[in-house]
C-alpha cells in the first residue's frame, strides 16, 4: 500500500504493512532530516532479520617508560617501606638514577624531549648488561567510534503497483545519498537519515536508538532468485543493502540521557531511548 500524503508522501512495502501495524508488526521507519534536500519522503518497510549494533571504544597504548617505573618503586615504598626485585631490577633501577640524574640538577626532567633521550640512554645501557627495562604499557582512552549500521531488505513485489513502489523506495535511498552541486567549486552535504524501529504504532524501546545517520553505502540486486518481470520491465524483486554511519561519536548522556552520572558532563548533548 503506497498511499502518499500531500505534505508528506508516505512509501510503504509490502502493501500490506500498514494492516499489520494495528496487530503488532514490527517495522522499520525512514526518515529525512533536511539537509539541502527539499525530498520529504518517509519510507515504511518490514523488520529485517539480524540487525546488529556496534558500540566500540578506540583504545591506544602508552609507554610510561622511566616515569612508569619510578611511580611503581615510590608506590610500593610507601606500602612497605622497602623495594623487593630481582637482581635485573636493581640493574636497571640504577642505570635509570644515573640517567636521570645526569639529565638535569636534582634528577627532575622537565620535558618530553629530555624524557625521551633519558628513555634511550637508559635502554642502551640496559641492554649491553642483558636487561630489558619495562615500558610500563596502559591502556589510553582515545575517544568513542562513530557506529555503522548495516541493513539489508528483499522486496519482492505481487503486484506491477508494488513493483512501482519497490521501484520509488530504491531512488529514494540512492537520490538522497548523492550531494547536490553548489556552484562551479563545491557539492552540497547529502540528506541524513533518522531511522526509528517501530513495534506496531509505537517505538520499540527494547531496540537501540540509532541517531542521524549518513547512508554510506547502497546496493541493489535484481531478481536473485528468479528472473520474471512485470509487464514493462520492472523486475519482481530488489535485494538492497544499506550501510549508514551516524554523524557523530556519542557519549553515555546521547545514549542515556536519564543517567544521574550525566550531570557531571559539561554541555550535555541531545539524548534519545534505548
Amino acid at each position: 500500500m503506497a498511499e502518499q500524503n500531500e505534505e508528506t508522501p508516505i512509501l510503504v512495502f509490502p502493501a500490506d504493512l500498514r494492516s499489520k501495524v494495528s496487530n503488532g508488526s514490527p517495522h522499520v521507519r525512514f526518515s529525512l532530516i533536511k539537509r539541502g534536500s527539499p525530498e520529504k519522503k518517509i519510507v515504511h518497510l518490514y523488520m529485517p532479520q539480524g540487525v546488529s549494533f556496534p558500540d566500540a571504544m578506540d583504545y591506544g597504548t602508552l609507554d610510561l617508560g622511566l616515569i612508569g617505573g619510578a611511580i611503581s618503586v615510590v608506590s610500593e615504598f610507601m606500602e612497605t617501606g622497602s623495594v623487593s626485585g630481582t637482581t635485573s631490577d636493581a640493574i636497571a633501577a640504577s642505570l635509570q638514577a644515573n640517567i636521570l640524574g645526569s639529565v638535569l640538577p636534582g634528577g627532575v626532567v622537565t620535558n618530553l624531549a629530555t624524557g625521551a633521550a633519558a628513555g634511550a640512554s637508559a635502554a642502551a645501557g640496559a641492554n649491553a648488561k642483558g636487561v630489558a627495562l619495562n615500558p610500563y604499557t596502559q591502556m589510553a582512552f582515545n575517544s568513542t567510534q562513530v557506529r555503522t549500521f548495516n541493513l539489508n531488505f528483499k522486496l519482492i513485489a505481487e503486484s506491477e503497483k508494488e513493483s512501482k513502489t519497490a521501484k520509488d523506495i530504491e531512488n529514494f535511498f540512492r537520490k538522497n545519498m548523492y550531494p547536490l552541486k553548489s556552484g562551479k567549486l563545491s557539492l552540497e552535504y547529502p540528506a541524513t537519515f533518522q531511522i526509528d524501529f517501530f513495534y506496531g504504532s509505537k517505538k520499540n524501546d527494547y531496540l537501540p536508538q540509532i541517531f542521524e545517520s549518513f547512508l554510506t553505502s547502497f546496493s541493489t540486486t535484481y531478481n536473485s532468485t528468479s528472473n520474471s518481470f512485470f509487464r514493462g520491465g520492472a523486475p519482481s524483486e530488489i535485494d538492497m543493502s544499506l550501510s549508514f554511519q551516524e554523524t557523530r561519536a556519542l557519549t553515555r548522556a546521547d545514549i542515556y540521557p536519564e543517567d544521574p552520572a550525566n550531570e557531571d558532563e559539561e554541555g550535555n548533548s541531545e539524548g534519545g531511548d534505548t
